[in-house]
């Protein structure tokens, strides 16, 4: 019978990381900063740090498609980033293009991402990837990917639970033992974990049933170490040992696994027990076959047979009585069953024997009628026996002596210590339940009680009016114990019942309502609280029972979304989900785990306080205020986090002054390439700064300027051959507007000329030429030829309309051919 148990991929769904620079602002303040950017961005368009910082803004916020679009437009000016290719993949898996994310994170782990995995947890992005390949159906896929996660910093049960469903998909039980293995190191009382590797080697187990018994016995074992409850594998490993004819061992297991074995096995299990217990009795092992007599009781296929070979076995082992149940059970359905009725005789002696000594012994300690009881049972199965009928009228005698004693104390107590006197008279009941006489003394002695239970009822009475229910219960049991049919004392106690009834039920409508509203934990509460007041209440065990499982669900769905966000580094998340399994219920594992995650907490803040103190000695402002934020998501209300956000503060404002300064003395200097990157480096701390807008306009307006100068010089040199000039020119425009068209183009035709070898005199002589190939037919020669021409002189219009013609004279050659 193979065991499957179901796929839990299905629930996978992604946990995302944060941005390496995102910051825990609230949603409109994320807008405003994005809107800041955008506007700092239409007063400077070519600022790639902005830009930049705009797309990791627009990431925090989830908006992935924009995020992506900005920071490809930043990223060659961060290529060798380790942060802007973290953040661009994480970007991607946002928007959707997981397998364009990989490019860029195995980009960002080559720069040595994984060396600094609290700030760029790649390991989480891999995970996520991962569980979008599952729900994908690639498993070989997502199964690379997990691998590759195993051997990056961070933690591994996860994605050891991943890896272990996944071979269990692809088949592959050894590789998902190990990975389910992991996961129980990590976590030894997880179930699903349990419940896998109990599989597998059940499953595993049963393969090898028949071509190794020896492994397959190993592998059964293996499957008990995980869920020693499990009924089959006790089965099958008594089916092993009964092979191998150890009787001994088959009825261990068969006894284990008696309780929860499926009703298909039954019979099988029934015979074996039998054909065992035989064996063992031929043996002269009795005690060894003792665990079949509860086996073969549940047999109904061979009941006359197992119910002879029990009679046989407690027979062997002088246990007469059971014995001659046994035999009597055989008799009435096989009355002439030869063994049985020989047998019976036998269990009838060693009966007589052991009730005679039972009654002898009885009697010696004084406990007449229990020694009555013993001797009549003797005299009913041997009516002959020895000494039996002496010693049963001799106790008849010493009782009825013992009662006369016990009524004459009982008599002479019962008017001046009514309490004492019913502690006589009870004794004498316990010796003749019957005696009428005790009976009367007890009512005399009952009423001269009176009094005091008058006096116990009022107080029963005062209490239950008071809802001292538990108090006025006990005075009420008072009573009864000395007036047992007291009437008002029985009628306290059902009204009280029907009082406590009355509240568990509203309790149990309390519980089912919030069950139904889906407040498991109220039910829970209120279930219990129905307990407390009636433990037999069905209504409220059932329902306790009931919302005590869903709730163990929902402590088990936290602690499954702690672990995946703690997996995932969203610590902040994690917490969330570990307080809210605890709140739900406190269990001691579960706050082991959290207080062991606060630990790391306090480690990794710890650490970012002081990797952020270090950044802001050195001046990396960039450096500081990531890791600021980072410390700022873990923990907000810290002591570290609120002093090195105003010493970040500080530090910005003083940089902020120190830049504006610079870059004023830079403009009027005339050095515009480092006026225009000081006003840059002041939006990248603030975005919003007025002052660096307008300096970077007016940087811009005079470089504009200048650029238009150096272009038409170097243009100018270009056309008279002075090529070094123009070179030098447009080195010096480079430096002004990298990306600028006209520069651009201006030195691509440069590089071409100097390639070429062309001076501004070959611009007749290639015109020329290309009119004696265009009159031969050459039209592909002469568009090369005046194509020079324009590299030359671009204003050529000549050369620019010939070229056309050429064109159109090739089209209506081909169109000719075709």
């Amino acid at each position: 019978m193979l065991l499957k148990i179901p796929c839990l991929l299905c629930l996978a769904a992604c946990l995302w990381v944060l941005p390496a620079t995102a910051s825990d602002q609230t949603t409109d303040l994320q807008s405003l900063a994005i809107e800041r950017y955008r506007q700092a961005l239409a007063v400077d368009p070519d600022n790639n740090a902005l830009r930049y910082v705009l797309g990791v803004s627009l990431l925090g916020q989830n908006r992935y498609e924009e995020a992506v679009r900005e920071l490809k437009v930043a990223y060659p000016a961060y290529i060798d980033s380790v942060e802007a290719n973290y953040n661009l993949a994480l970007a991607l898996v946002g928007s959707g293009d997981a397998d364009s994310a990989l490019l860029y994170l195995q980009q960002a782990e080559d720069l040595g991402a994984a060396e600094q995995a609290d700030l760029y947890p790649i390991a989480a992005i891999y995970f996520n990837i991962a569980l979008k390949q599952l729900n994908g159906d690639r498993l070989e896929d997502a199964a690379a990917l997990l691998r590759h996660v195993l051997d990056l910093p961070g933690p591994k049960v996860e994605t050891h639970r991943l890896l272990g469903d996944i071979y269990m998909r692809l088949n592959d039980s050894d590789r998902a033992e190990g990975h389910w293995l992991e996961v129980l190191r990590a976590a030894p009382n997880d179930p699903v974990a349990s419940d896998y590797l109990f599989t597998i080697r059940y499953n595993r187990g049963l393969e090898l049933l028949e071509k190794n018994p020896e492994k397959a016995g190993e592998q059964f074992r293996a499957a008990l170490e995980v869920n020693p409850e499990a009924a089959l594998p006790h089965y099958y490993l008594a089916y092993l040992a009964y092979r191998s004819q150890d009787c001994v061992t088959t009825l261990e297991q068969l006894e284990q696994a008696r309780i929860g074995l499926p009703e298909t096995t039954r019979e099988s299990l029934a015979a074996m027990a039998f054909n065992c217990a035989a064996r063992l009795l031929d043996q002269n092992r009795p005690e060894a076959a003792r665990p079949a007599v509860a086996l073969l009781a549940e047999s109904k296929a061979t009941e006359v047979q197992a119910h002879f070979l029990a009679g046989n076995i407690h027979l062997a082992l002088e246990e007469y009585a059971d014995a001659r149940a046994e035999y009597l059970a055989v008799l009435r359905q096989d009355p002439g069953h030869t063994g049985a009725n020989l047998n019976l005789l036998k269990a009838d002696q060693g009966t007589s024997d052991r009730l005679f000594e039972q009654g002898r012994n009885l009697y010696r300690r004084g406990a007449y009628r229990q020694a009555i009881a013993r001797l009549q049972e003797c005299l009913a199965i041997n009516p002959a026996y020895p000494m039996a009928r002496d010693y049963l009228d001799q106790s008849r005698s010493d009782l009825e002596s013992s009662v006369e004693t016990i009524i004459a104390d009982a008599e002479r107590l019962v008017e001046n210590d009514p309490e004492q006197a019913l502690t006589q008279i009870d004794r004498g009941l316990d010796l003749d339940p019957g005696n009428s006489r005790l009976r009367d003394l007890r009512e005399r002695a009952t009423q001269a009680l009176g009094q005091r239970i008058d006096s116990l009822l009022a107080d029963a009475a005062t209490l239950a009016a008071a809802g001292s229910e538990r108090e006025a219960t006990e005075l009420y049991r008072q009573v009864l114990t000395l007036a047992p049919d007291h009437t008002g004392a029985k009628e306290g106690l059902a009204l009280l019942e029907k009082r406590r009834n009355s509240r568990a039920a509203d309790f149990v409508a309390t519980a089912d309502k919030a069950l139904d509203r889906g407040d498991i934990q109220a039910a829970v509460e209120a279930y219990r609280a129905a307990l407390a007041i009636d433990p037999d209440n069905p209504g409220a065990r059932a329902g306790y029972e009931k919302a005590d499982a869903l709730l163990d669900s929902l402590v088990s769905e936290e602690l499954r979304w702690a672990r995946r966000a703690r997996q995932a580094n969203q610590r902040a998340r994690a917490a969330s989900h570990y307080l809210k399994a605890l709140a739900l219920r406190e269990k001691p594992e579960i706050r082991q785990e959290f207080e062991l995650f606060q630990k790391e907490n306090d480690q990794l803040i710890s650490e970012l306080a002081e990797r952020c103190e270090a950044a802001l000695a050195r001046g990396d402002l960039r450096a500081a205020r990531q890791l600021w934020q980072k410390l700022r998501q873990l923990a907000p209300e810290s002591m570290p986090a609120r002093r090195l956000g105003e010493a970040l503060r500080t530090t910005v404002s003083l940089r902020t002054n120190e830049r504006l300064e610079q870059a004023g003395r830079q403009l009027e200097d005339g050095s515009f390439d480092l006026a225009l990157a000081s006003y840059r480096a002041v939006l990248e701390l603030d975005p919003e700064n007025r002052e660096a807008q307008a300096g970077i306009i007016r940087v811009r307006g005079a470089m504009k300027n200048r650029l238009s100068e150096l272009l038409v010089q170097a243009e100018s040199a270009i056309g008279a051959g002075r090529y070094a000039d123009a070179d030098k020119l447009l080195a010096r425009t480079r430096t002004l507007d990298p990306y600028n068209s006209r520069v651009r183009s201006l030195t691509k035709r440069l590089s071409s000329l100097r390639r070429s070898g062309l001076t501004p005199e070959d611009a007749r002589r290639l015109y020329l030429e290309g009119i004696d190939l265009y009159t031969r037919g050459q039209y592909r020669q002469a568009i090369s030829a005046w194509q020079q021409v324009l590299t030359l002189d671009p204003n050529h219009e000549r050369a620019r309309s010939n070229i056309a013609k050429a064109e159109r004279k090739l089209a209506q050659i081909e169109s000719i051919r075709q």
